[in-house]
């Protein structure tokens, strides 16, 4: 068994993170070591409402700050994709009006 739960203690061994440290796969026959360092969780409770807390304690001017950053940089792909619009637009003007220039030399040399 990889990890194993003893109540709010979570143990990882180490080999998951460095293979060389007596990873169980380079003995399969042999018993895997058990861990000797745990990390410990918190409980799911406290993990909530710390993250409720969180999101309840970060500062209006800190989400106003990022909301008129994504709207400056919504303003910026607006601007480029209506410019990108009116190149094409013209590249298509400048292309018509060489056809019909064409169209009017062909007419002419028949």
């Amino acid at each position: 068994m990889i990890r194993t739960y003893n109540k709010e203690d979570v143990a990882i061994p180490l080999y998951i993170f460095e293979p060389r440290i007596s990873s169980p796969y380079l003995y399969p026959l042999s018993k895997s070591p058990s861990p000797k360092y745990l990390l410990s969780q918190p409980p799911s409770q406290s993990a909530a409402s710390s993250f409720v807390d969180f999101l309840q304690n970060v500062s209006p001017s800190y989400l106003a700050q990022k909301q008129r950053e994504l709207r400056r940089k919504i303003e910026l792909v607006k601007g480029k994709s209506v410019k990108k619009i009116q190149d094409e637009v013209s590249l298509i003007d400048t292309l018509l009006n060489a056809v019909s220039d064409l169209t009017k030399e062909n007419i002419e040399l028949k």
